[in-house]
Formats: structure tokens, C-alpha cells, sequence
């Protein structure tokens, strides 16, 4: 079958990440994204890992086209706070190990078996230059080389408003590239006699055909999961936090809390993440319903905005 018409459901990240990159490498495709009226994106997706340069390139965005308009700042790590013991601290940081001396992966060891003071810390600050730049909340290009082993493209990600992303792929990149752009609610998806889907009833906008769908619907799992059955995996026994506070925060001194890495926080039932944008810092809490109330979570997530310096968290 030769496909030449596909149909995106939904929006949100993946579902514009997916129609910018359809419209711009293929062409001569006709692409179309539904997105509903009604239901909103979750919006809570702000921190991203290295991968996401691969993305930026295929579809030829830079660094000056995008991350103004979506408060975006730049990540080169993620710093964990008592998850090994209160009061401890460790970077994961990105990019390769700094191994141009001699002594190699050794040297560490050797250190720390001489001293016992060395802590988780130590290992990234001796081998990643990029944490001593964390440290001091500097940042650079490092065009001219004179930072050993940081690779500015490899070892740098963001921080970004993800729904701003959406928005700025669908303005300057899909709709510009020939996008046809569906504001409407999917009623009732229709199957052939084989159980393929041959179209979508829509609320305003009648039937809409393809030969590809690419569900793009979320927790919603319109076409996999209610459609085509695909059952939901739980990783509840890796991985068993599956609740979250989320929220926006104002800055209360910007010059101090825009740092260039996320942060991670180990409390009582889970931890809390801290993600600086240009505008504001996105905060949230991951917990487990099964060690603790949505209810008590929330009051524990407020008590320990307010430890770290926020306010006006009663709200919340």
C-alpha cells in the first residue's frame, strides 16, 4: 500500500514534534493534525535530555529561532539532593568523561580509597568540566576548545515551556510546510472489515480518511488502546511512583534560582523536581498513592516549597 495521506490525532509535544517532522522530510506528503478543542495538554514536560538535538537538527531549528519564544534556558545536568542520605548531594551530568590523563577511570578510585571523605559528588566535578561551570552557573559555547572534553552540542540540553514548543512548531514549522490544521473533536473512529481504521468521525468537520494514523492522544490512547485494544503495561514494580502535584512558580530572586541543570529533591513519599525557565520555575511532586494521600501529598509538597525558599504556596 502506498501511503499518501496521514492523520495525526492530537496535539501536544509529540503530536506537533510528529507533524514537524512529516511536513518538513516528507514533502510531498499530505499530513493533517486533529487536535480537540476541549481537552488541554498536560503541560508538566520541561526538562529534556540530549536526545532532543537530533530533533532540533532534522528539522534545521537553531538554538536563536526557538528558545526565546518558549522561555527555554539550557540544561547540562540534573543534580540529585538526598536521595543517598540527607544532605547529599551528586550531578548526572551530560556529555562524555573528561579522560585525557593518564591515570584514567583509576585516579578516582585511588582518591577515594586514600580519602574517605570523597563523596558520589566528587566523581562528576573530577571528570565532567561541565559541573564546575554548574557549580558557578556559567555556561559557554566553547567554540575555541579551551573546556577539554565539553562538546557543546552532546553535552547540552534545555530547560523549555513544552507547550510553547508545541505552539511554535505548529506556527513556524508544520502550518508553513503545507499542514492541514484540524480544530476538532474525534467522535467515533471507523474500522474496515480487516479491523484497520478507515476513518475518523469528527463532531464538526464530518469524515477524515488517511492510510496512516499516528495516535498522538496520550493517557487518552484513542486509536491504541479503545480502538485496536493495546493493553496498558505497568512498570508499577521498577519504577512505583505514579501520582504528581504539578505547578508554576513565580522567581523570587531570578539571578539565583535560573541555574543551568534540573533539580531533584528526595522528601518523605517521593521527590521534587525544580526546572528553571527564563519566566518562571516549573515545580512538582512524584509520589505513590499507595505510601500516601493525593491530599497529604500535596500538604508535604507545600511544606517543602516553603523550606526552600517559596512563597505564597498555600494556594496550591
Amino acid at each position: 500500500m502506498r501511503i499518501k495521506n496521514i492523520c495525526i490525532v492530537g496535539g501536544g509535544s509529540a503530536g506537533w514534534m510528529t507533524a514537524a517532522t512529516l511536513t518538513k522530510m516528507l514533502p510531498d506528503m499530505n499530513v493533517t493534525l486533529i487536535e480537540s478543542k476541549n481537552i488541554g495538554t498536560v503541560g508538566v514536560g520541561e526538562s529534556t535530555l540530549t536526545y532532543i538535538n537530533r530533533f532540533l537538527k532534522l528539522i534545521g531549528l537553531k538554538d536563536e529561532d526557538w528558545m526565546s519564544y518558549c522561555n527555554a534556558t539550557y540544561k547540562t545536568s540534573i543534580k540529585f539532593t538526598d536521595f543517598a542520605g540527607k544532605g547529599r548531594s551528586y550531578h548526572y551530568p551530560f556529555g562524555i568523561r573528561d579522560m585525557s590523563d593518564a591515570g584514567g577511570i583509576a585516579d578516582w578510585y585511588y582518591w577515594k580509597l586514600l580519602d574517605p571523605k570523597i563523596d558520589n559528588y566528587s566523581f562528576a566535578e573530577y571528570y565532567h568540566p561541565v559541573i564546575t561551570m554548574s557549580d558557578q552557573n556559567k555556561m559557554t559555547s566553547n567554540e575555541d576548545g579551551r573546556v577539554r572534553a565539553f562538546d557543546f552540542y552532546n553535552a547540552t540540553a534545555y530547560h523549555m515551556d513544552a507547550t510553547l514548543f508545541g505552539q511554535y512548531l505548529k506556527k513556524k514549522i508544520c502550518l508553513p510546510n503545507g499542514l492541514n490544521y484540524i480544530a476538532d473533536d474525534v467522535v467515533k473512529v471507523n474500522q474496515n472489515e480487516d479491523g484497520s481504521i478507515k476513518s475518523l468521525s469528527t463532531e464538526d468537520n464530518g469524515f477524515l480518511e488517511a492510510d496512516l494514523f499516528v495516535d498522538c492522544t496520550g493517557f487518552k490512547s484513542l486509536l491504541l488502546s479503545k480502538t485496536f485494544n493495546v493493553p496498558f503495561v505497568s512498570i508499577e514494580d521498577y519504577i512505583p511512583n505514579n501520582y504528581a502535584w504539578a505547578t508554576k512558580i513565580p522567581y523570587k530572586d531570578p539571578e539565583t534560582q535560573i541555574v543551568n541543570y534540573t533539580k531533584c529533591t528526595a522528601i518523605e513519599n517521593g521527590w521534587i523536581w525544580e526546572i528553571p525557565l527564563w519566566s518562571r520555575m516549573g515545580s512538582g511532586y512524584v509520589f505513590s498513592d499507595k505510601f500516601i494521600s493525593s491530599e497529604d501529598a500535596l500538604e508535604e509538597f507545600k511544606r517543602n516549597l516553603l523550606k526552600k525558599g517559596y512563597e505564597n504556596v498555600e494556594d496550591l
